[in-house]
């Protein structure tokens, strides 16, 4: 016990040194840590900063003061009257008048009569009548157009001549055919053209001459139309 106490009295001291070093390393050490999480903590809790996005400035090209203005025209006054003068000495605008409209074409006709003359008989078709040339009953197979002797006979419709005869009870023939057409014109006392000579209308074919078959009858120029073959009433084409 003795020694124990010698011990302290020489050691003691530096034991009470060596035991304050540590307490205040312990400490120090104790003290780091606890900041140590404090920072890391604070860290993971604060909020994260969203970054800002600012637009770039871009100059205005053409500022508000630059832009030229357009002068606007004072409004006309509706109480001034046609002929008056307005202040600055103009007259005021006036209305052009519409173009007059042409009326439009008529449309080219399709035939032409071949001679001027009225119609002295029609066509029968398959009624009889009597021909006082010949003192029998009959069918008329065309018409008979008033015409005098030497008259020119044109051609009421484009097309081919297709026969140029003479026959015994009508005289000289003269017959255009086109799109299965035929005009007969009988009776003619010159022609003027020959067969498979192309005609236009109005083209002359000859001139008026004497139909046998109706020689009773003033002069005139006796024209039949046949359609495929069969005799249909010229009147139709004529009009």
């Amino acid at each position: 016990m003795e020694q124990f106490r010698r011990f302290m009295r020489a050691k003691g001291f530096y034991l009470a040194l060596a035991a304050c070093v540590l307490a205040a390393a312990v400490s120090s050490a104790w003290a780091i840590r606890s900041i140590t999480q404090n920072l890391i903590g604070g860290e993971e809790s604060a909020p994260k900063e969203e970054p800002q996005w600012e637009l770039p400035e871009t100059p205005v090209q053409n500022p508000a003061e630059d832009v030229p203005v357009e002068p606007t025209a004072p409004p006309a006054s509706s109480s001034a009257s046609s002929g008056s003068v307005s202040a600055s000495g103009s007259q005021p605008p006036q209305s052009t008048p519409a173009a007059p409209t042409e009326p439009p074409a008529s449309p080219a006709p399709a035939f032409v009569p071949p001679v001027s003359g009225q119609t002295l008989a029609g066509f029968s078709g398959d009624e009889l009548v009597y021909s006082e040339t010949l003192g029998d009953w009959r069918t008329h197979n065309g018409i008979d157009l008033a015409a005098d002797a030497g008259d020119e006979v044109r051609c009421a419709r484009a097309g081919t001549v297709s026969a140029v005869y003479e026959d015994g009870l009508w005289g000289r023939v003269v017959e255009v055919t086109a799109d299965g057409v035929t005009f007969r014109y009988t009776g003619l006392d010159e022609v003027a053209v020959s067969a498979q000579q192309t005609v236009a209308m109005g083209d002359t074919l000859g001139t008026v001459g004497e139909c046998v078959a109706e020689a009773a009858l003033d002069s005139h120029l006796h024209l039949e139309v046949l359609k495929d073959g069969a005799w249909v009433d010229p009147a139709g084409y004529l009009k």
